[in-house]
């Protein structure tokens, strides 16, 4: 459910993160493969992410940019 208009900036964001985690894909297990291949598809159909989804990718996200370095 959207309470509210994303800013532009938070969408960009989300795309930024989509991108990493998809050139460091080696670093995701099965179901954070196939969570981030859901949010790409809903991102490109111009569909915003729920508050839970953003989370999660914010956490899948900082944990492989650790790895990454």
């Amino acid at each position: 459910m959207n309470l509210g208009k994303v800013p532009p900036e938070r969408k960009a964001k989300w795309d930024r993160q989509i991108h990493f985690l998809c050139e460091h894909s080696g670093y995701l297990n099965d179901w954070e493969t196939g969570f981030v291949d859901s949010i790409e598809l809903r991102r490109s159909e111009g569909k915003d992410l729920s508050i839970q989804q953003s989370f999660k990718l914010n956490e899948i996200f900082h944990r492989v940019e650790q790895k990454v370095g």
